[in-house]
């Protein structure tokens, strides 16, 4: 209906409005910025691959076929990695002076006021209507 397709058409060109998107930068454009460009105007709608494919063919062809280019790093980016790296090394420096504790894995005792410590292999036992019983018979529901 022409309804529908009018109110797609001012949707798209809000998306281009949006984005930058006219003839001039159409032409300064690498696959990957148009691709960008729409995503980031755009809030991950399923017909989104559909106009970036569409859009794609109005580059010209050595852009259409041009292979990815990896970028450098952001300073965001690079912030984080040294962030991380330094946390690191802190945590190095403080197992090897003896400040720091890993985590024991049997945790057992962190969690004992959780159910009083009880074996996990048998669940009901002593009560009846607990469940799989170590077994495997389900003999603990009803008197079995």
């Amino acid at each position: 209906p022409a309804f529908i397709r009018t109110d797609r058409e001012a949707k798209l060109v809000k998306v281009f409005q949006n984005a930058k998107l006219d003839g001039a930068a159409m032409g300064s454009l690498s696959k990957q910025g148009l691709q960008q460009a729409i995503r980031n105007s755009t809030q991950g709608e399923g017909w989104v691959d559909d106009v970036q494919n569409a859009m794609i063919t109005f580059l010209p062809a050595e852009v259409q076929f041009a292979k990815a280019v990896v970028t450098a790093e952001s300073d965001e980016l690079k912030k984080v990695r040294e962030q991380v790296a330094a946390k690191r090394a802190e945590r190095a420096a403080r197992e090897q002076s003896g400040e720091y504790q890993p985590r024991d894995d049997n945790r057992e005792g962190d969690f004992s006021n959780f159910g009083g410590g009880r074996d996990r292999g048998s669940r009901g036992g002593d009560g009846g209507g607990g469940g799989y019983d170590s077994q495997g018979d389900f003999s603990n529901f009803g008197g079995g």
